[in-house]
């Protein structure tokens, strides 16, 4: 089954994302990943994600977790399960 982990970012230093993406890849390390961020101000953090074979939606979104939820629910569909997390969460098991 094919699964994917959406976070939402609203971001300005990449402080709280790059942990999340790094507790996810500990416990899933095959699980598709796309950050969808709300706007930032500051995208310095998209290179440091490249190393974690992330997908970045960059998009103006102004209705955050909401909008983020749809973005990913549309732009990918082709999944059985979605797990919406906001970028300050940390996995720490494997949830499947």
């Amino acid at each position: 089954m094919k699964h994917l982990f959406s976070i939402t970012c609203r971001n300005t230093t990449g402080e709280q994302i790059i942990p999340c993406v790094q507790s996810i890849r500990l416990h899933h390390e095959t699980s598709d990943i796309v950050v969808i961020d709300s706007d930032s101000p500051n995208k310095d953090y998209f290179d440091k994600l490249q190393q974690y074979n992330v997908s970045i939606e960059n998009c103006k979104n102004s209705n955050y977790m909401t909008g983020a939820i749809w973005k990913a629910y549309y732009e990918y569909p082709n999944y059985d399960y979605y797990f919406f997390l906001q970028d300050s969460t940390m996995v720490v098991s494997n949830l499947l």
